[in-house]
């Protein structure tokens, strides 16, 4: 199984310093302004180097042997690098997808790194960046998308960012935790009070509900 999420604006200021790159670095530079790599020598492990909402979710207490695992599994989209690990090197950067001509540009190169191993995958990443792999995907890919709802006073579910950026960290997190390979097995998710629900969820469309906590 691969997961894909997205990257996050907000940067830690104490970041591992990494020696590795990302694979589609050379392309990266191709696509880019000189000043987008201007200083070459220091990059910052890109898992420890965002910080975000979904990030803080994602890395609370993990183990170096759960960013191993995650390295093997976890790929951050990012419109300046490409698709990259957990302990690839990346340095500070502001550029999204809201750049013209950018997802033209990159192509199917990210989908091309991510499918090479034919490996399901699970997509925890805003529409802004999927688009990156989705117009791409043929019939014999597995891409499936996660949604995240909270129940409300009233029994309703509401979803918006906030709820959807700690989720999708939660998410990560718990497969770091518990190894999880399959993506079936993504279904037993039950942190933070999530489970999945069945009768809301398709073959690619899979829905987790956040019951209310009930008062004391």
């Amino acid at each position: 199984m691969k997961i894909i999420i997205s990257p996050a604006k907000e940067l830690s200021a104490d970041a591992i310093s990494s020696q590795r790159l990302p694979i589609l670095i050379d392309q990266a530079k191709q696509l880019s302004h000189a000043s987008d790599f201007k200083d070459d020598t220091h990059y910052y492990e890109a898992l420890s180097l965002y910080n975000g909402l979904q990030f803080r979710y994602l890395k609370a207490d993990l183990q170096p042997s759960d960013i191993n695992f995650l390295d093997d599994h976890l790929y951050i989209l990012s419109a300046l690098y490409g698709p990259v690990k957990p302990r690839d090197g990346i340095r500070p950067y502001r550029k999204d997808f809201k750049t013209k001509g950018l997802y033209k540009a990159w192509g199917d190169a990210f989908y091309q790194v991510i499918s090479q191993s034919q490996e399901p995958i699970l997509n925890l990443a805003s529409q802004e960046f999927s688009k990156t792999i989705t117009p791409y995907l043929t019939s014999n890919d597995t891409f499936i998308t996660c949604h995240f709802f909270e129940e409300t006073n009233e029994g309703q579910c509401k979803k918006h960012s906030t709820i959807s950026k700690k989720a999708r960290g939660q998410l990560v997190h718990w497969i770091a935790k518990k190894r999880i390979y399959m993506i079936e097995d993504v279904k037993a998710f039950n942190d933070m009070g999530y489970h999945f629900v069945e009768s809301e969820s398709s073959d690619n469309e899979w829905v987790f509900v956040r019951e209310r906590m009930k008062k004391d």
